[in-house]
């Protein structure tokens, strides 16, 4: 019987080079999402990450790894937050 795949995640990540701060070379995660069916389960989000961050920092040179998330997203932040990330800036915003 032939396998049959299914997308469960997505990571998007981008390389940026900052120009005036150090380390230079930073690897954003811009876009993480697992279904929430598969969340918790056998660490794929942990295992997306770390496969991400590798590529970062193999092929891209990333010295920094960020991850942009809305502040209110609990989740995110708990998640981040064991896998070792801390808070960095704060950006604010104003709708006109």
């Amino acid at each position: 019987m032939p396998r049959t795949w299914r997308i469960v995640g997505v990571l998007k990540a981008d390389i940026r080079e900052r120009l005036f701060y150090s380390p230079s070379i930073e690897g954003a995660i811009v876009d993480f999402y697992v279904m929430p069916e598969y969340r918790r389960k056998g660490g794929l989000g942990r295992m997306m990450l770390e496969r991400a961050i590798t590529i970062l920092r193999e092929r891209g040179g990333a010295q920094l790894i960020t991850a942009e998330f809305p502040t209110q997203n609990q989740i995110a932040v708990n998640f981040y937050n064991k896998m070792g990330f801390r808070s960095l800036v704060s950006i604010y915003a104003r709708e006109t």
